[in-house]
Parts: structure tokens; C-alpha cells; sequence
């Protein structure tokens, strides 16, 4: 949507400029001929011109996206009506978390608060698991998530936008009576798309990364384990 707005204004400017008077000249029939050729190379050059400036407008303007982790548990109900309390603290500085390109101004931002839709996504998580969310019980399982890391974007060594490097981090904590449970669960890969991936893409693409950081917490057996 990016690219398409810029062409067409790009080529709106342009158009403009053509249809501005000149001067007529008399020419001999010779140069009259070459003369209306050269609108068509001048127009195919300005075309190309567009969609350069076109595609550069969009890598280099700011992606703002929006983070939605989910999870599936299949553990079965293992809660029996226990409490916990989910806390969710995002170690992480700011919201960026990567770069469309190496240009300036072309940060890929996060919009919505990520520590509400983490805990979210853990707090459904528990619930099929058959526990009970809480405020404050003083018995309840205590889970604290620290996203550590999170980055999604171009690599920083080249100016191709259509490949995306990323990673999500997390560390766990859980509190039952005087015993606790430590654990680190995450994911990284790279992607590549054919065109520089826009708003819908790229929310769809974190959103999936740190859903699968989340998965891997609820797919260790370990962690299950001490929650029984």
C-alpha cells in the first residue's frame, strides 16, 4: 500500500511538470521526427525513476505493527481450580525492534503495550490448563516473564529490505509455596519475502515468533511438571 500511494503521487508530480508549455521551435522535418520520439524514452526513464523513488519512500518511512502472541495448550487440565498471578516485565529499551533498512527514520515499531499481550497469551495459557486467575491470593503460583529480546528486521550489513532476521527471548520464573522454577525459552530464524513485508505481514510475523517463544514454555515438561 506504501509503494502504490508514493508511485501515484510520484507520477501525479510528474505529469504536472509535462503538461507545462514550452517554447515551439522550428526544427526541419528531420529533427521534428526524432523530436517525438524522445517523449516515449523520457517517459519510460521517468516510470522507472518513480518506482525507485517509489520503493525507497517505503523502506525508508517507520513500520508500526501490532504484536498479538497466542498459544495452544494440550496438557490436559492439570490446575484443579489453583490460583496464580502473572506478572510480565519487558526488560527491552523502547519499543523499536529492528530496522527496515540501513536508512534513517525506518525503525520497525511495536504499538500496542507487548507486556499486556504476553501476559495475556500466558494468562490463556494457564486458564486451559484448568488454574484460576488472582489478584493478590497469598497461595497462588506465582509466574513472573521477562521478554529479554525481541528483534525482527533487515540485517544491518546490507540495504535489502526483503530479508528479515529475528529473535525472541524470555526468561521464567515461578513461585509454589517455598520452592521456585527457572527457565529460559526462545526462537530466532531469518525470512525472506519478495517485496520489503509491510504493516499486516510483519505483525503477523512477530506475533508468531514470540508466540512460539511462549509455546516452548508450555511445551517443557519441566515447567509443566512443577505446576502439578
Amino acid at each position: 500500500m506504501c509503494f502504490f500511494k508514493n508511485l501515484f503521487s510520484i507520477l501525479m508530480s510528474l505529469q504536472k511538470v509535462s503538461l507545462q508549455k514550452t517554447p515551439l521551435q522550428k526544427t526541419s522535418p528531420h529533427k521534428k521526427s526524432l523530436q517525438r520520439r524522445l517523449p516515449h524514452k523520457k517517459s519510460g526513464v521517468a516510470i522507472i525513476v518513480a518506482v525507485v523513488l517509489a520503493l525507497a519512500g517505503c523502506a525508508s518511512s517507520p513500520l508500526h505493527i501490532q504484536v498479538t502472541p497466542k498459544v495452544a495448550v494440550n496438557q490436559g487440565q492439570i490446575g484443579f481450580g489453583r490460583t496464580y498471578v502473572i506478572e510480565v516485565h519487558d526488560q527491552r529499551h523502547g519499543q523499536a525492534i529492528g530496522l527496515r533498512s540501513k536508512g534513517d527514520n525506518s525503525e520497525i515499531i511495536i504499538d500496542n503495550d507487548l507486556a499486556l499481550a504476553v501476559g495475556q497469551a500466558a494468562a490463556d495459557g494457564m486458564d486451559a490448563m484448568g488454574f484460576a486467575a488472582a489478584q493478590n491470593a497469598e497461595d497462588a503460583i506465582r509466574i513472573r516473564i521477562d521478554i529479554t529480546s525481541l528483534q525482527y528486521g533487515a540485517p544491518t550489513d546490507t540495504m535489502y529490505t526483503n530479508k528479515v532476521e529475528m529473535n525472541a527471548k524470555i526468561t521464567v520464573r515461578v513461585d509454589r509455596n517455598m520452592d521456585h522454577f527457572i527457565g529460559q525459552y526462545g526462537t530466532k530464524g531469518d525470512k525472506r519475502f519478495v517485496l520489503a513485508p509491510g504493516p499486516e505481514q510483519s505483525s503477523e510475523t512477530v506475533s508468531k515468533m514470540m508466540s512460539q517463544a511462549l509455546q516452548n514454555m508450555f511445551n517443557d515438561p519441566a515447567f509443566i511438571n512443577f505446576l502439578r
